[in-house]
């Protein structure tokens, strides 16, 4: 349902970008941020649902997390726009995994350009990384959630 939802979201996002002559070929980054973001997604989420399946209370803090990360992920704003924060918190919001992803988007979609080189690496690396970390755990873990259950 989700992937059918992004679809159309991605579709209406077309059409008014077309339908405001802003497009170009740039916007093949939007598909490569969507497959980075749903390796991250997958990898995290194996992780989670192990962890959830030995402590029920997981899923409480993850609802919390992600609630206080939608505002740690500069989506509705740039990181240019942070001003004087300090440069701990800066960093973590710059550098923070669906950050990334979003700046190569934003750069393909919104700023018609092609993300810098080190943008796509870190993309890369952080989806791959994530997959491969959770792939591995749920692996090690998964004939135990079935004695748990």
């Amino acid at each position: 349902s989700q992937t059918v939802q992004t679809l159309l979201e991605t579709a209406v996002l077309l059409i008014i970008m077309a339908a405001l002559v802003h497009i170009s070929w740039t916007w093949i980054f939007l598909i490569f941020a969507i497959a980075a973001s749903l390796m991250l997604a997958v990898g995290i989420g194996m992780v989670v649902s192990v962890l959830n399946s030995r402590y029920r209370d997981v899923q409480y803090l993850v609802g919390l997390l992600l609630s206080v990360g939608f505002f740690a992920v500069p989506i509705v704003y740039t990181p240019d726009l942070l001003g004087d924060v300090p440069r701990p918190i800066r960093l973590a919001i710059e550098w923070n995994p669906p950050a990334a992803i979003i700046a190569v988007a934003r750069d393909g979609v919104y700023f018609l350009q092609v993300p810098s080189l080190l943008s796509l690496i870190v993309t890369t690396t952080y989806a791959l990384g994530f997959l491969a970390i959770g792939w591995t755990y749920f692996a090690s873990r998964s004939m135990a959630i079935s004695e748990e259950a």
